[in-house]
């Protein structure tokens, strides 16, 4: 067996390893290819025509569609709204809806990289994985998360946003959005058995 070739693929996963997040990086890698940046115009053609739009200072949509609900099954149901400017499709929306009484939440992280969506899902058994926050180069979570009671991502960090929380003030098993302009992420996620802190905060309890 020729040795150069097996010398390039140690030197390439031992570069990948040090600068992209050790094993992050590598899985990464080996599940998605290599990424690579390029300047672009702000009417590129390789953009997509709602960035072209948002890029160019029209970012108004069309008033949303009426959410047309499909059952997939007892306390979950999915939809798709689209998103058009002028009349013109832009992007679409997939939306869920869940009973949190029939359903439980868990928020999971796994630094190495190594699962894809459906991974998780063999994994776990979960009927919907949805990806979640914001992640450092290692993998690891760079807003305030709880995965099953745990702490995880940074102790100190500024959040005037949104925040997912399951148990803590309002019940073991109450899942709910928390507005965060307002209040502290401590203060939200103390005593949660699952939660996760991000931005931009999408929804908001009706007035």
């Amino acid at each position: 067996m020729p040795l150069a070739p097996v010398v390039v693929a140690s030197v390439l996963v031992a570069v990948v390893y040090e600068t992209a997040g050790g094993w992050y990086g590598v899985n990464v890698m080996l599940r998605r290819g290599a990424s690579v940046w390029s300047d672009v115009a702000p009417d590129d053609s390789r953009l997509s025509p709602g960035i072209r739009l948002s890029l160019a200072g029209q970012r108004t949509p069309d008033a949303a569609e009426p959410v047309r609900w499909s059952r997939v099954t007892a306390g979950l149901d999915v939809a798709e709204l689209p998103v058009r400017v002028d009349g013109r499709p832009m992007d679409a929306l997939m939306l869920s809806r869940i009973d949190p009484v029939r359903y439980r939440f868990r928020v999971l992280n796994r630094p190495a990289g190594d699962r894809d969506v459906g991974g998780w899902m063999a994994a776990t058994g979960a009927a919907l994985v949805v990806n979640g926050s914001y992640y450092a180069h290692d993998g690891t979570p760079d807003t305030p998360v709880v995965s099953d009671s745990h702490r995880l991502g940074p102790s100190s960090y500024q959040a005037t946003h949104g925040a997912f929380v399951v148990g803590g003030s309002g019940g073991p098993d109450n899942a709910r959005l928390v507005d965060l302009a307002g209040m502290d992420w401590r203060r939200a996620t103390n005593g949660a058995s699952q939660a996760m802190v991000s931005y931009p905060l999408l929804l908001v309890r009706r007035p």
